[in-house]
């Protein structure tokens, strides 16, 4: 007797077999804190898993806050995600560390708004790869205990729907690991009912407060926006004063992470991507130029000469731009300052950023 194959998840299938135990307060409709606590619960598995995502990405791209059954079906766009998900969840591994070495160039941001956080750990990573080991670990029970600089985060299991919205995996489940410590660690504590760590997370923060929290080490701020309205002298004397930091910043193995304001209303630069938060890499004071990395993790090529008109090339994030010309878009520097040691001016705090899925 032929053995029939399995047929593959559908869905609209999953949606209205699951709408009735995603709708926690019984009312008839879905919102995106309901999905997200569906997709924070560990028993959401699998094609659950992806349907709530999907449904949850669909109703934030289309703007729309609540869904019945009938409409949560046919939601736009949801199929396409729901594929995506499945063939995710199939491909992910399940251990932490899926290499002997954790590889921070391969790090890419995923579906939450969550770059400030991926900032501060991939200059942490830039400087130490092996940090990883001692920063998060894997207890007997499939939970996880995460070092936040001076404080340890206890992390449950990660779900599959988290999964999903998180980093990529490839390199094991430690970037989503991170991402849910974070995310619990910035939770309020009268709020943990009502809540979940990615919804929290997503939210957008400060690149350099977080990696303030990593090292558990002070920062310093150089702001950009105090050399555009300087003029003459002053805007001259205040970039060798940068320059100065940066050079000293990498000389001495600091860290240091940047970001974009909001997106201006004209004259956007091609393939950058504002309120978000950047790592930089490094600085090369023969070229005058710093080296950043988006947390995108993604790729530009200019359609024209590299610069302010057409952007910058950027393979796997990475992107070099000459620091006069980087001082006209960031929102500014943030340096970690060792103890003891000395780094940077102070400048008034930047603005959280984040919201932006794939700051200072």
């Amino acid at each position: 007797m032929p053995v029939c194959a399995e047929e593959a998840p559908v869905f609209s299938t999953e949606v209205a077999s699951r709408f009735g135990e995603w709708d926690r307060d019984h009312d008839g409709a879905l919102t995106v804190p309901e999905l997200d606590r569906a997709i924070a619960d560990v028993q959401t598995r699998e094609a659950a898993a992806a349907a709530v995502v999907a449904m949850r990405q669909a109703m934030l791209r289309t703007k729309v806050e609540r869904v019945s059954i009938d409409e949560a079906q046919k939601v736009a766009g949801a199929e396409k995600t729901f594929a995506w998900g499945m063939k995710r969840l199939q491909g992910a591994p399940r251990v932490l560390f899926a290499k002997d070495t954790a590889h921070p160039e391969g790090l890419r941001q995923g579906k939450l708004g969550d770059c400030f956080c991926l900032a501060g750990l991939r200059a942490v990573l830039q400087r130490d790869p092996a940090a990883l080991a001692t920063m998060i670990s894997a207890q007997p029970d499939g939970s996880y205990r995460v070092r936040l600089g001076a404080t340890e985060v206890a992390v449950p299991a990660v779900t599959d729907g988290e999964i999903l919205l998180g980093a990529n995996v490839e390199d094991g489940l430690w970037p989503v690991v991170y991402e849910k410590a974070v995310g619990l660690f910035r939770t309020k504590a009268a709020e943990r009912e009502s809540t979940t760590p990615f919804a929290v997370v997503t939210h957008g923060g400060s690149a350099g407060a977080m990696m303030a929290k990593l090292t558990a080490h002070e920062i310093t701020r150089w702001s950009c926006q105090a050399w555009r309205e300087a003029a003459g002298e002053k805007q001259a004397a205040l970039l060798q004063e940068l320059r100065g930091q940066l050079q000293a910043a990498f000389a001495e193995k600091r860290l240091v992470t940047t970001g974009t304001n909001a997106r201006p209303a004209t004259g956007a630069i091609p393939g950058v991507t504002y309120s978000h938060g950047y790592t930089v890499l490094g600085y090369d004071a023969a070229r005058d130029e710093v080296r950043l990395w988006n947390p995108h993790g993604d790729a530009f090529t200019p359609k024209g000469e590299p610069g302010l008109a057409n952007g910058y090339p950027r393979s796997h994030g990475e992107w070099s731009a000459p620091l006069a010309e980087v001082v006209t878009f960031l929102a500014g520097f943030a340096f970690e300052k060792l103890p003891g040691g000395k780094a940077g001016v102070a400048s008034p705090p930047a603005p959280p950023v984040g919201g932006a899925p794939s700051s200072e």
